[in-house]
């Protein structure tokens, strides 16, 4: 269901480039980022260090070891009601055809 992959801040995401993404997002600047997956689609991105904070975790926690936190906790809250992920799901591939539809104006 859901995965991980670190971003190497080169490749594009969702079909923007990376520079629009550290642009918009100055959080993912600095140290690593994650890209959480469903079904190998990209779910979120989100920053190694921005997420230790918040599942508290001590510093010294690998990149690795924070995603994979990260995971655990959304399978947990996911499991319970997969009819909102598929919600979510739906509603996140219409916003990202709208900017899409938005940068191409």
């Amino acid at each position: 269901m859901f995965s991980y992959e670190m971003w190497d801040k080169k490749s594009d995401i969702k079909g923007f480039p990376a520079s629009y993404w550290l642009k918009e997002n100055s959080h993912l600047r600095e140290g690593d980022v994650f890209l959480v997956k469903q079904s190998g689609t990209v779910f979120y991105v989100e920053s190694v260090d921005v997420m230790r904070a918040n599942l508290l975790m001590p510093e010294n926690s690998t990149s690795d070891e924070v995603a994979q936190k990260y995971i655990d906790n959304m399978k947990k809250g996911y499991a319970q009601d997969p009819e909102s992920l598929k919600r979510i799901s739906e509603l996140e591939s219409t916003i990202e055809q709208l900017v899409l539809d938005s940068l191409n104006k």
